[in-house]
């Protein structure tokens, strides 16, 4: 016996996918990822779902300036002499899903920086975590 199956997918489903399957990847210092880990726990939220939310924060400061902002001391953590050379934890990355017009917008702005869309992304989110900070303590 043989059955049919409805291959369509809908467009709802095809842009599920699509955020789905291509995620960012935001490499962070270890004490920075073990912070976004916790505030991701304490509101009951995935990682990527809290740096989606943070990303965000930083992207409305970034389109506003126009240019990445970051202190010279943010913009790449300190490292020790066991790390890689980043400083960078690069086996735990944290999984930032966006939908199809907010990934094409990252990787178009991405390469007017001449960074990578992860890169970008990394200096968005830490853009938008002192926006984060403040928004908590009020």
């Amino acid at each position: 016996m043989t059955t049919t199956v409805n291959l369509q997918t809908s467009q709802r489903a095809a842009l599920v996918s699509a955020s789905v399957d291509k995620p960012i990847a935001i490499r962070l210092g270890q004490q920075e990822l073990d912070e976004v880990l916790q505030l991701a726990r304490a509101e009951d939220r995935p990682a990527g779902n809290f740096a989606r939310m943070v990303y965000l924060l930083g992207l409305a400061v970034y389109r506003e300036q126009g240019f990445l902002t970051l202190q010279a001391d943010v913009a790449q953590p300190a490292r020790s002499r066991w790390q890689a050379a980043s400083g960078l934890v690069n086996e735990k990355p944290i999984a930032m899903r966006l939908n199809s017009a907010e990934q094409a917008d990252v990787e178009e702005m991405a390469r007017n920086e001449s960074r990578r869309p992860g890169n970008f992304a990394r200096a968005v989110f830490r853009m938008g975590m002192p926006i984060y900070r403040q928004r908590m303590q009020q």
